[in-house]
């Protein structure tokens, strides 16, 4: 079971990315493809193994609730991406002061990346050790 859930979350994740990426060209706060493929990931395995089953039943695995946590997932990311600062040098000093804020608050996301993938590894494990079906 574990296996068939890690693969549909793998399957889920990937489409959404795809379309993310390169369809709304917005992949999240965190910098990187990777960083948004990884919590797509692990939030549409979380929500696929917390969420009560529905819809078709695909290999034994409702597939339904890993589809729609990973695109809530990934419809709150790419809208709270911040827009790119310009490239060239801040003129005045409230532009300085702007961009000092924008690097607090890329520190915060960094943060909040890492907190929030803790949480959901262990939401994924707490599941599997307390849904454990009886031997």
């Amino acid at each position: 079971m574990v296996v068939t859930d890690f693969l549909f979350a793998v399957v889920v994740a990937f489409l959404i990315f795809v379309v993310f990426s390169r369809g709304f060209r917005r992949v999240g706060p965190f910098g990187g493809v990777v960083w948004f493929f990884l919590i797509v990931l692990f939030a549409s395995w979380a929500g696929g193994v917390w969420v009560r089953p529905a819809g078709p039943v695909l290999w034994g695995v409702y597939w339904v609730p890993f589809l729609i946590v990973g695109l809530l997932v990934a419809l709150l990311l790419a809208a709270s991406t911040p827009p790119r600062p310009p490239l060239r040098p801040p003129k005045s000093a409230d532009e300085a002061e702007a961009r000092a804020e924008a690097e607090v608050l890329a520190v915060a996301l960094s943060t909040f990346f890492w907190i929030m993938l803790v949480f959901l590894i262990i939401a994924i494990a707490a599941h599997y050790i307390t849904c454990a079906p009886p031997a």
